[in-house]
């Protein structure tokens, strides 16, 4: 199980994981190092692009095999056969007719399934695209669609386990939807991680109780009391309860993996020294954690006292 509870970027448990249209998961920190700047007219072969509003593809294209070149090749050859001219009519009606109606009448049922089951929100800023879908292609073709990019699109990303493309407006990965589901299923996980002594000579080792913050070495209770004995300089050391990995994981900034040390009044959310200095928090009132920390515990004190 725990395989499946880390980000395919970096291999590490999610860390503030976020959904992606194809449904497979990112810590928000590997998307948005894997995001790039999307450029109209800048790359070569890629799908088209399967959105709410349908199917968008370069118009008049036709494979090799297509209406257009059929009816060409008849036409060509009308002036010696009755028949094949015949044949040549029906051929460029329905080459017509094709033409008339959109790439819609060009979609097989799998593009189809691609159209309905590959996309996002209108309004949510990301379009999803499939490296298998050729909604303007027909069999046998070795032709690829160049990419068709939503309008507005800024950002790109390419999931790394199915290759599907995912397009961005000025929000970039920030517009995907925290996935929550993930995120319990992981805190739930490493609550149940027992952080193990140190300095037991048993296998395994016992669960810690205490971590020593000055020596960083976590000590069941006879270990404790063997090799860190209250006395002497040692009897200045701070011991503590070991925090699980989930809490500690909660510390760190999960876009720049730095320490929490700041709270944005405005937001209200703990944040980094790097997100502090993002546009999203500019001119916003931000305040130290430790600060922040000590006015909500003292606060909740006196509501205490009260009652």
């Amino acid at each position: 199980m725990e395989d499946e509870l880390r980000c395919p970027t970096c291999k590490q448990l999610y860390a503030n994981p976020v959904l992606l249209p194809c449904f497979h998961a990112l810590c928000l920190g590997c998307a948005l190092d894997i995001q790039q700047p999307y450029t109209p007219g800048v790359g070569a072969g890629a799908p088209a692009i399967a959105s709410a509003g349908g199917v968008a593809g370069p118009p008049n294209t036709h494979s090799a095999n297509g209406h257009h070149n059929g009816g060409v090749a008849g036409h060509g050859s009308s002036a010696g056969n009755p028949a094949n001219a015949r044949h040549s009519s029906h051929s460029s009606a329905a080459s017509t007719a094709s033409s008339n109606t959109g790439s819609d009448s060009c979609t097989s049922d799998q593009d189809q399934s691609d159209k309905v089951s590959i996309f996002s929100e209108a309004d949510s800023g990301v379009v999803c695209c499939s490296n298998n879908s050729r909604p303007v292609s027909y069999a046998g073709s070795s032709a690829t669609a160049p990419v068709v990019a939503p309008p507005g699109a800024a950002f790109c990303l390419t999931c790394p386990l199915c290759r599907k493309l995912i397009f961005f407006d000025d929000g970039g990965v920030r517009n995907l939807p925290t996935y929550r589901a993930m995120e319990a299923i992981v805190d739930r996980f490493c609550a149940r991680e027992a952080l193990r002594c140190q300095m037991c000579e048993t296998d395994p080792p016992k669960v810690a109780s205490l971590i020593c913050e000055q020596c960083e070495i976590r000590y069941c209770d006879p270990c404790r009391e063997l090799c860190h004995p209250a006395r002497g300089p040692l009897a200045k050391h701070n011991l503590v309860k070991p925090r699980g990995a989930a809490q500690q994981r909660e510390s760190v900034c999960g876009e720049h993996e730095e320490t929490l040390s700041q709270y944005c009044l405005n937001c209200k959310i703990p944040a980094c020294s790097s997100c502090i200095g993002e546009q999203r928090h500019h001119q916003h009132e931000v305040q130290s954690i430790n600060v922040t920390c000590k006015a909500q515990k003292e606060a909740s004190e006196k509501e205490q006292s009260k009652t």
